[in-house]
């Protein structure tokens, strides 16, 4: 859940009472046509990498029907060397899939967290340009009019701004 609120100072004469808007910022994230650019590109860069791995699980069965295929007079030393290269190459597919794993998330939590960043920095800029003294993350709302809500400007600027 991200939490965010921003307050700002009254626009000039501050005659009128508080402005005040709401968005969502998860939606902005899930629907920006960018966010999903960003998305779609993080995938097609790991998508060299899921086939580096299902290409070793394939090796990986393959050794596996090697060894059930050795001949019940195979010589033990010859068994334990197969099993110790199966164990080995399902170790290293292992390794490679946590890697993997470890890899996207860490890509996708800096993107993410840039992303992040920009959305605020801008919705600061609306709440200033357009006189809002406070603008709250909608999951910190219990109950608002529709008419607060500024997420799809905020979707709209968004997308522009990475035009």
């Amino acid at each position: 859940m991200i939490g965010a609120v921003f307050s700002l100072t009254p626009a000039v004469g501050g005659a009128a009472g508080p402005r005040i808007g709401v968005v969502d910022v998860q939606r902005v994230l899930k629907e920006s046509r960018e966010v999903q650019k960003v998305r779609d590109n993080l995938l097609q860069d790991m998508k060299a990498k899921r086939e580096t791995l299902a290409a070793k699980e394939r090796e990986v069965r393959n050794k596996e029907e090697e060894f059930r295929k050795l001949p019940p007079k195979t010589p033990a030393k010859q068994r334990a060397a197969k099993a110790d290269e199966l164990k080995n190459a399902l170790r290293d597919l292992q390794y490679l899939r946590q890697d993997l794993e470890a890899e996207w998330k860490r890509k996708e939590n800096d993107a993410m967290r840039t992303i992040l960043g920009e959305v605020l920095q801008l919705i600061r800029k609306y709440a200033r340009d357009e006189g809002y003294t406070t603008v709250l993350d909608s999951s910190a709302v219990l109950a608002s009019d529709e008419g607060v809500d500024i997420t799809n400007r905020i979707i709209r600027l968004y997308d522009e701004s990475k035009r």
